[in-house]
């Protein structure tokens, strides 16, 4: 069974002063529970395979104050992956996979070798200099199609939110995961210089369990729909 990820051309989502570094912000947070490399069996997403996601310590910024250099990468196919266009890892950047949810665990390092920006949009993409073994992961992409009115609202599942933890780990293993429903879509919006649909999620359901809501340095974590095809 593969996740699907969605993939938003530009992001509208909170406003945080420029000052702040914030980790991802979910409702009844529980490091347990929420925390990957925590690797305990109450982890919320213990269930799927997480190892073609990776948090790498690029050294890069800082982007805003607080920046550690952390930024994220999300595997498309065995060498290419995704990530946001403006907070990208640098060509060079070590990227470590984790084959469990253990940072002791089974684990596969390449290396950035080319980025590239996709049209006006707020995506990159990139590739590694050695594709990823057997073992692991790399997703799909959800597709929708949207019509020249905006919002566009739908009633879909719930998607799984990665983002930075509110606890305190190296930058490699800060991964938190918690949930909210995408159930809004906007055809053609320009936000920070990027141009393209883009998609948004309401911080408005207390009876959500681990309902999220992002913070400034999740750019480039890809939502994935609570959902899985065959």
């Amino acid at each position: 069974m593969r996740p699907l990820i969605f993939i938003s051309l530009v992001t509208l989502g909170i406003q945080l002063p420029s000052c702040l570094f914030a980790s991802i912000n979910i409702i009844g947070y529980d490091p347990l529970a929420n925390d990957r490399f925590m690797n305990d069996a109450s982890f919320f997403a213990g269930g799927l395979d997480l190892s073609g996601v990776a948090l790498v310590n690029t050294g890069q910024g800082p982007y805003f104050s607080g920046d550690d250099g952390g930024r994220w990468v999300t595997m498309l196919s065995r060498n290419v992956f995704i990530t946001a266009n403006h907070f990208a890892p640098g060509v060079g950047t070590s990227v470590t996979f984790h084959q469990t949810n253990s940072a002791l665990g089974g684990s596969f390092s390449a290396s950035v070798e080319e980025t590239m920006r996709i049209g006006s949009t707020d995506i990159g993409v990139g590739t590694l200099d050695v594709a990823l073994p057997d073992g692991y992961a790399d997703y799909d992409v959800w597709n929708a199609s949207f019509s020249s009115e905006a919002p566009v609202q739908v009633s879909g599942p719930n998607v799984l939110t990665f983002g930075r933890s509110e606890s305190n780990y190296a930058v490699n293993q800060d991964v938190a995961v918690g949930q909210n429903n995408r159930n809004l879509f906007f055809p053609s919006q320009t936000v920070g210089g990027a141009t393209g649909d883009a998609s948004a999620m309401t911080f408005d359901d207390p009876g959500l369990t681990y309902e999220s809501q992002f913070g400034l340095g999740d750019s480039g974590a890809r939502p994935w729909w609570f959902s899985v095809v065959t």
